[in-house]
């Protein structure tokens, strides 16, 4: 701990002095006891620790009593012995303090003395210390904070400054001041978490939009694979079969005309496939409910030109023309021109239906649709 001299020890101080020789321990800067003494290596001179510290801060290097540069060394026992034999008054004697002390204790007690002297911090008179804390608790100029609402008010004038009215009044503006000052800081808040998601919002909107742009990318690529693959399963590979007079495609499972798929409903799908079993009420539906207007054409379809844009189309015109041959062959030859005649007609149409629904016609096998199960999908 620092002593309370700044400056060596006042020579009246010394409570001892019979036999000792003072001036022979006198600092050679302030004149007075030394304390804490150092000494200087080139000239031997003696001073307290604080006086040639504030001697070299000025910017100095020289030692105070020559012109060679100081070089501090410790104090030898001629100086040390001498004052370690000292009794010393303490600094706080004017004051009441009565102890007399060895030089080594001289620090420790004035540090810890009750004689210190200390300001009220209400009316700024000294008091020892150990009468202040007496009368900051009676002095009326001593300032108080209230707990509650914060007020500072001196002791003297609470009455007038510090009343019950007062200290809830202030308590309600200090909490309404306190209350608008969150509610800055809560909109200030918002206001950036809305700036955050906002641009949040903005990347996932334009992440969004990027995935449905790529999604619907890869959806094309995967239904192109898919029928890719599925043509690849379906119809022949070409050379398998002797290529159809209608240039349609092949199926890969029955060899017939698989340019042409079912459109309608399973149980009419089954109704078809079962041609075999057919009876004159089967075949009447056929032609009066126009079952196979069902048939639609498949994308990359190679079936040759049709006149309706129905496979029976197809089929009606190459089995019409085999209609005709058939009549004219029983007629006369002069009759020739009457060849398409209402009841040739009705032959005409009989003639197909059976033909494509049997296969018995002796050109209907290239005019065939593929009867496979799974002929339903496109």
């Amino acid at each position: 701990m620092a002593s309370t001299n700044d400056v060596g020890l006042a020579p009246d101080r010394v409570r001892n002095p019979s036999g000792t020789h003072l001036e022979d321990l006198n600092c050679l800067i302030c004149h007075n006891i030394l304390w804490k003494p150092v000494a200087c290596q080139q000239c031997k001179a003696y001073f307290c620790s604080a006086c040639i510290r504030k001697w070299l801060t000025d910017g100095r290097i020289d030692c105070p009593l020559g012109r060679e540069t100081y070089i501090e060394r410790a104090c030898s026992r001629l100086v040390n012995t001498p004052l370690s034999k000292l009794q010393i008054a303490c600094i706080y004697e004017s004051n009441g303090c009565r102890e007399i002390l060895p030089y080594e204790a001289v620090e420790k007690h004035e540090t810890q003395c009750g004689y210190q002297p200390q300001q009220c911090p209400g009316c700024l008179l000294s008091f020892s210390k150990n009468e202040i804390e007496t009368h900051i608790s009676g002095c009326e100029l001593i300032e108080s904070t209230c707990d509650d609402c914060k007020i500072v008010y001196k002791r003297c004038d609470a009455s007038q400054t510090h009343t019950d009215i007062i200290c809830v009044k202030e308590q309600f503006r200090q909490y309404r001041c306190q209350s608008q000052e969150e509610m800055r800081q809560l909109q200030k808040q918002f206001r950036q978490y809305r700036c955050q998601t906002e641009d949040k919002f903005e990347e996932l909107k334009e992440d969004l939009e990027k995935r449905r742009r790529d999604y619907s990318a890869n959806t094309v690529k995967v239904a192109q694979s898919i029928t890719k693959i599925i043509q690849q399963h379906q119809f022949a590979t070409p050379g398998t079969y002797e290529a159809l007079d209608c240039k349609g495609r092949r199926c890969i499972k029955c060899g017939q005309c698989r340019d042409w798929y079912f459109t309608g409903d399973a149980e009419t799908w089954k109704w078809i496939r079962d041609y075999k079993n057919w009876i004159e009420e089967d075949r009447n539906r056929w032609r009066s409910d126009h079952i196979y207007d069902g048939f639609k054409r498949r994308d990359g379809a190679t079936c040759g030109p049709q006149q309706r844009a129905t496979p029976v189309g197809q089929i009606s015109r190459a089995f019409i023309i085999a209609g005709n041959e058939h009549i004219a062959r029983q007629r006369a030859p002069g009759d020739q021109q009457s060849v398409v005649s209402s009841g040739a007609r009705g032959y005409q149409e009989r003639t197909i239906s059976r033909s494509f629904i049997t296969g018995d016609h002796e050109r209907s096998s290239d005019y065939h649709y593929c009867l496979c199960e799974d002929n339903t999908i496109a």
